[in-house]
């Protein structure tokens, strides 16, 4: 995907007070680790880092725009587990979570002006006010405030900053949203079985490499290089929504499912480079970080280095560092090298895995088809079209009844009467308004004439009037045809803005 449309979500957690940020780093990224171990991501998994005195991470979260949200889930319960954190997050977008909101943002809220003020603190959204704005107590300015003012008043006065109900309800539906997974059996080599197995977030891999192939790069590969054909078993695997019916949508040759997942793995390793990296620079710097702090926390007991407690205890907490910077720490599922080439050299241990397991019965895909009224449904509920129907609506009986302009009236069925002596007599007043502002003006006059000028355009003006005393329109078809026409030009815009309702607006 090109660089400039990726869709992408970043976060940042900043501590309120003084803390080890060591020692917040890894317990943060244990919680982490267990908050979303369940959870396959569409492109890339969470992350996190340090970033000088706080923490940070950006993922892309491709065309699954559950990821975004589940992120933000994420991020709300971790600043309920650590209270002394204040969270910002913004997408490619901006501030998405203004965006979510809009329809109930208070009047004072302005999209180029939130900088540095909406924040995640103790499991609820904050807005910090803006002072130009009349009502709003805060001792900031009108402009983006800077972070540590922003964080005192987070400290100090967070009553006055927490956002209001409508808002928080608004946001944890959509966040506490439950990501939608499918369960299906398929037919794969037992390795690719045993992959899935060990890590469910490698399906992801199998349908990225599967769909950024060429058709031609999937023509050619017609029997599978690294995972043997004649080792098929049937079993069951779980992924999202979006990845089963990406896969079903696919227009290659390509028959089964199970097809599918297999030359989508096949695709990932003839393509990168399956190498163990565990014991890179990278990695024995924050191990040597972790390892730091697990001797401030006495993790050891005050065992001596080299006693069999002590090994043991070591090969525990290096086993679980690895697990933590696999899951968490890996931005890219492309770094997932290392495990599927772990799982290629057991082949032995995987002989007979899979045997004697019962299957569980699939779950039932008629969620794909969606018809007319619950596609309709769907968007109402989503999107609150209800509210643009009944605008719509209303302007259709606006337009149906009698207009309240006196020079217009509706004297029946089959006629409408023009009223010249009312309709002079306005025109009379505007022209009359428009000479006294601006003979009133510094500035040159739109209105240049002589008083004998424009009495003389007057006159003319009544002459015209005066020949239409007993004008009758006896066509009401025509007049109501043309209110059909802006009642579903109005209609067709949904209440939103367009032409119509400029039109409209110019005559309030």
């Amino acid at each position: 995907m090109d660089a400039i449309t990726e869709n992408w979500i970043e976060y940042h957690l900043y501590p309120l007070y003084e803390a080890d940020i060591d020692n917040v780093y890894y317990q943060l990224l244990e919680f982490f680790r267990t908050a979303a171990s369940h959870y396959i991501w569409n492109d890339e998994v969470f992350s996190l880092t340090i970033i000088g005195d706080h923490f940070s991470g950006k993922i892309v979260v491709g065309d699954n725009i559950e990821d975004e949200w589940f992120v933000v889930a994420l991020l709300m319960q971790c600043t309920t587990r650590f209270p002394q954190l204040a969270v910002s997050v913004i997408d490619n977008d901006g501030d998405f979570l203004l965006i979510e909101a809009a329809n109930v943002l208070p009047k004072w809220v302005n999209y180029e002006n939130m900088e540095n003020r909406v924040f995640l603190f103790k499991g609820f959204v904050h807005l910090i006010g803006n002072s130009s704005y009349p009502g709003n107590v805060t001792p900031l300015g009108s402009s983006s405030p800077k972070l540590s003012d922003a964080f005192g008043l987070l400290r100090n006065y967070s009553n006055l900053t927490i956002a209001s109900e409508k808002i928080q309800n608004c946001l944890a539906e959509r966040a506490n949203a439950q990501c939608s997974t499918h369960s299906c059996r398929v037919k794969l080599p037992r390795k690719v079985a045993y992959l899935l197995h060990r890590c469910p977030q490698l399906i992801s891999i199998a349908c990225n490499s599967f769909f950024s192939a060429l058709p031609s790069v999937l023509k050619n590969l017609k029997k599978p290089l690294k995972f043997e054909s004649d080792d098929i078993i049937e079993c069951n695997i779980k992924m999202t929504r979006y990845l089963y019916a990406k896969f079903l949508s696919s227009v290659h040759r390509v028959d089964s499912l199970g097809e599918k997942i297999t030359y989508g793995f096949e695709l990932y390793v003839s393509s990168h480079e399956l190498v163990n990296n565990s014991h890179s620079p990278e990695f024995n710097k924050h191990w040597q970080r972790y390892l730091e702090f697990l001797n401030k926390s006495n993790y050891f007991c005050g065992e001596l280095e080299g006693s069999a407690l002590h090994s043991a205890l070591l090969k525990r907490a290096k086993n679980n560092f690895e697990d933590i910077k696999s899951s968490i720490n890996t931005s890219k599922l492309q770094n997932f090298a290392e495990l599927i080439n772990e799982c290629l050299s057991e082949g032995e241990s995987c002989g007979f895995f899979f045997d004697n397991v019962p299957l569980e019965d699939p779950d039932d895909d008629s969620w794909l088809e969606i018809d007319e009224k619950l596609f309709e449904r769907t968007l109402s509920d989503r999107f609150c079209h209800q509210n643009n129907f009944a605008v719509s609506s209303k302007m259709n009986n606006f337009m149906k009844g009698t207009s309240s302009d006196c020079c217009v009236e509706n004297k029946g069925e089959n006629s409408v009467n023009f009223d010249p002596d009312s309709f002079k007599h306005i025109v009379s007043s505007m022209l009359a308004k428009l000479s006294d502002d601006n003979s009133d003006s510094d500035s040159g006059s739109s209105f240049s004439g002589s008083d004998e000028d424009f009495s003389e355009y007057v006159a003319e003006l009544e002459e015209e009037l005066s020949n239409m005393k007993n004008l009758k329109i006896n066509s009401e078809a025509d007049v109501l045809n043309v209110d059909k026409h802006l009642a579903e030009s109005y209609a067709s815009q949904l209440g939103l803005s367009g032409p119509i309702s400029n039109v409209l607006s110019s005559v309030n």
